[in-house]
């Protein structure tokens, strides 16, 4: 557990956070002004408050994780012979043909042993307060995390290094390395979409100061919140 506890002076009790390591990363990216600032200020307040809408790309990528972690055969559609996906939360159906889960179903026969949507939790103490990263892991085979990512332009090595995601998965596993499983997609506008695992995959390993790295970036979201009005929804109801 690191602590950067930089206020408190007076030793009162802590107020405790909760931080996802995706709105963590979101962050980052504003932040650093990624993407040649097309997260904007607006966008990421929208998302620290849980009011982000679903895009035709973020129901794409969630049907396509739910067809690695279930499998096709709960979605299949036997009267149009094709794969209706739906979930709880998920504000409408994504309907998918064949050739657009091969690649997914390809990816099950590959970790047969892979084990899904693994909660894990961290804590440090920043800024004079106790911080929670709760999170759900993709995928976990073995000592290797496995962060899954659907894209129509997936980054170089360098960027996906540079994410604060897979680091909050390392302090929490204490794994071997993350591997980003990359699936690359084109989405003509008419016919299916074609998808394409990236491989080789990328691979990171934990490196000695990753711990003060993330809470470099917890801090500076904290204190984002605080000049924005934004606290009480990072702040834990418990």
């Amino acid at each position: 557990m690191v602590n950067c506890s930089l206020r408190n002076p007076k030793n009162q009790p802590m107020k405790k956070l909760v931080i996802s390591p995706s709105k963590l990363e979101q962050f980052r990216l504003f932040y650093t002004e990624a993407f040649n600032g097309f997260i904007t200020q607006e966008s990421i307040i929208i998302d620290i408050k849980g009011e982000k809408e679903w895009s035709t790309a973020m129901r794409f990528g969630s049907a396509f994780h739910g067809i690695i972690e279930h499998g096709p055969e709960p979605y299949y559609d036997s009267s149009s012979g094709k794969y209706i996906y739906t979930e709880e939360g998920l504000d409408e159906q994504v309907i998918l043909e064949a050739g657009e889960i091969q690649p997914a179903i390809d990816y099950r026969h590959r970790y047969p042993n892979m084990l899904n949507e693994m909660k894990a939790r961290h804590y440090m103490k920043v800024s004079g307060y106790d911080v929670l990263i709760n999170m759900r892991i993709d995928g976990m085979n073995g000592l290797v995390v496995h962060e899954r990512k659907t894209s129509k332009r997936p980054s170089d090595v360098d960027h996906y290094y540079k994410s604060l995601q897979w680091k909050c998965y390392a302090l929490a596993t204490d794994c071997a390395y993350v591997q980003y499983d990359i699936f690359k997609y084109t989405e003509p506008k008419k016919g299916p979409r074609k998808v394409t695992y990236i491989d080789p995959p990328y691979q990171y390993i934990p490196y000695p100061d990753i711990e003060r790295d993330v809470a470099l970036w917890v801090a500076r979201l904290i204190s984002f919140c605080e000049v924005q009005g934004l606290m009480k929804y990072i702040t834990s109801r418990y």
